[in-house]
């Protein structure tokens, strides 16, 4: 509020506006305009600095664009719930400074006593991937240090079912041709399950005996095509699948002609008709690494035949792996007892044995 003092017999009214960047003083002869000028100064101050303030929604949706076109649909929907879950009751148009790390534990705990502490954790990640973006690329983001450097939560790991090859094989049976096309692939070659679904015939490389699987789970979501060997038992079976619907772009399509965009539901009906214990897409490749194992393969070259990077994979790493190769055909034969033969191609050319 403005004070009165007098100076020379005069009475003054004096306004002194302190922020952080300045001090306004000015003095006027009455309280009215002495008044009426530091409210309205104040609510410039305010407005500025709103300007200069970044927003929740403004952060977000920022982010979320940058992130779009850099990782996997999954990936980003993962940070869109994260950031969704973390702002839910919060005015959009709070200052991302607002958030606390009071705050930001209290609505984690919330997310673990839902859900797990290893689903809490996943958010703790994006959310702190999130604050260090902002803080790295947008104007305005206030020095101050990221409030969801907080401690993980402990948690229960579960340890993954992988099936044994006789339920795999006794799915495989009761499975239609095109159906059983599909897990043959997911077998043969280790792929992903968006490798699968958005493969293209375009990507098969039948004059080679190779598949070029596309993708997007490195660093920065570059996206990154790999080739892998095709088994014998793989290639008729594409080759078949090619004559009845080659007329379509995609490798895998439904009835109407559409690649799948899920078939979340597509194993466990079939895990259910063939009287096996459930076992969903990922657990296939870790059947196939196992597999792989269990002939003998360098653990060097399994990692090659998945084309998976850890955080302890560099770039430099995966190149002295190219042009290693492994006779599939000697794995998937059904002959156990035979060692896979590694073969070294000058160049970098990928080619499998007996292919």
């Amino acid at each position: 509020m403005p004070y009165k003092r007098v100076r020379k017999g005069k009475i003054q009214w004096v306004v002194d506006i302190k922020t952080q960047e300045e001090r306004i003083t000015k003095i006027f002869k009455s309280k009215a305009e002495a008044v009426e000028f530091e409210v309205k100064t104040k609510k410039l101050i305010k407005a500025r600095a709103s300007t200069n303030t970044v927003s929740l929604l403004e952060w977000s949706e920022k982010y979320l664009d940058f992130c779009k076109d850099r990782m996997t649909e999954r990936v980003w929907q993962e940070k869109k719930d994260a950031l969704k879950r973390m702002f839910e009751g919060l005015d959009p148009d709070w200052p991302v400074e607002n958030i606390t790390p009071e705050l930001a534990m209290k609505k984690l705990q919330q997310r673990r006593d839902e859900t797990t502490g290893y689903q809490a954790n996943k958010d703790l990640v994006h959310l702190k991937a999130a604050w260090n973006w902002g803080q790295k690329y947008l104007a305005g983001w206030p020095q101050i240090p990221n409030p969801f450097n907080l401690p993980k939560f402990p948690y229960k790991k579960w340890t993954k079912y992988v099936p044994p090859m006789d339920d795999v094989k006794k799915v495989l049976n009761v499975m239609k041709p095109k159906d059983k096309t599909m897990l043959l692939f997911f077998l043969h070659t280790g792929a992903r399950r968006s490798e699968v679904l958005n493969l293209k015939w375009k990507d098969i490389d039948f004059a080679n005996n190779q598949v070029w699987l596309t993708t997007r789970k490195r660093r920065g979501g570059m996206e990154e095509r790999d080739p892998v060997p095709l088994t014998q038992e793989l290639r008729q079976a594409l080759l078949k699948l090619r004559a009845e619907s080659g007329q379509y772009e995609y490798v895998f399509v439904n009835k109407e002609g559409n690649p799948y965009k899920d078939r979340s539901s597509w194993l466990p009906r079939a895990c259910k008709k063939a009287g096996v214990k459930t076992f969903r897409f990922h657990a296939i490749r870790h059947l196939t690494a196992s597999w792989l194992d269990a002939h003998g393969v360098p653990l060097t070259t399994i990692q090659r035949i998945l084309r998976h990077r850890n955080s302890h994979t560099t770039a430099r790493y995966l190149h002295e792996l190219r042009g290693v190769q492994v006779d599939l055909d000697a794995i998937f034969s059904g002959q156990p007892e035979k060692k896979a033969k590694v073969l070294e191609f000058p160049g970098g050319q990928k080619k499998a044995s007996g292919m």
